[in-house]
């Protein structure tokens, strides 16, 4: 009977741990891939992102945006940031072009080792970035899914 209980809170804590952290919006668009990256990069400038990093080839874009509402009482605590990760994929078998969008909240301490990002469940503002661009950018709903 101990083995069972013993079992029981084993399979509970891994589930509790296991939580995601960042959002995720798949989504396959008519548009072919080149525009869905510009028009990303465009959309999430105009939302105030800056670029953190650009991959022209494989189509992979990082947009950074500090959170200036957030403030936890540590010495170390410098700033929360909402970091939108763009990939663009190739056709699918039905000739549409798959991206994924992942939504992500770090908080950043200063450490003595220097800056050190802690992730954090991503914030609405991150997750509705992330919709409201995608949405802009490769509007479609039919194949689209998201997981929280």
């Amino acid at each position: 009977m101990k083995s069972r209980a013993t079992l029981a809170w084993t399979v509970l804590l891994a589930a509790a741990c296991g939580a995601q952290m960042a959002s995720t919006i798949a989504r396959s668009t008519p548009s072919p891939g080149r525009t869905v990256f510009d028009c990303f990069a465009g959309e999430a400038n105009a939302a105030r992102f800056d670029t953190l990093s650009v991959d022209q080839r494989d189509l992979r874009l990082v947009v950074v945006r500090v959170d200036k509402n957030v403030y936890i009482s540590d010495a170390t605590f410098r700033r929360a940031e909402d970091r939108l990760t763009l990939q663009v994929s190739g056709r699918d078998s039905e000739g549409r072009t798959a991206l994924q969008v992942d939504a992500q909240t770090f908080y950043v301490f200063f450490t003595r080792r220097g800056l050190e990002y802690r992730e954090r469940k991503a914030s609405d503002g991150a997750r509705h970035a992330a919709e409201t661009i995608t949405d802009r950018c490769a509007p479609t709903g039919e194949s689209g899914k998201e997981s929280p």
